[in-house]
């Protein structure tokens, strides 16, 4: 992706000539589409609550808050980045609780992962 593409050799200067002009024109994510993707997961998330499924209810907290970090980043005139960096975003713009709770998610998850087992 331009925005965080570093070329590994660029002796013409092509890639540094697009970095540069499209470096400002990225378009922020629309925040009332995050909220709005956020509350489709939030009402999964319920579901999951309801039956009692831990593993899906891990899977399914970590987009709902990706999307709710989304949409605090982009009301902030942040771009927001990859989903491991999003937590370190939302401390910059005050954000604490969301993200040690992001933070907590994918390093649960990662976990999991790992050993096969929620805990």
């Amino acid at each position: 992706m331009i925005r965080f593409g570093v070329p590994l050799y660029d002796a013409a200067g092509g890639w540094a000539a697009i970095v540069d002009e499209w470096r400002d024109r990225w378009p922020l994510p629309d925040t009332e589409v995050a909220r709005a993707r956020a509350a489709e997961v939030e009402r999964q998330l319920a579901q999951m609550r309801a039956i009692g499924d831990p593993e899906a209810l891990m899977e399914l907290e970590v987009p709902y808050l990706t999307h709710l970090a989304r949409a605090a980043l982009a009301a902030e005139s942040v771009f927001p980045a990859s989903r491991p960096e999003l937590p370190g975003q939302l401390r910059r713009i005050g954000q604490h609780e969301m993200a040690d709770r992001l933070d907590s998610l994918l390093s649960r998850r990662r976990h999991y992962g790992e050993v096969g087992t929620v805990g």
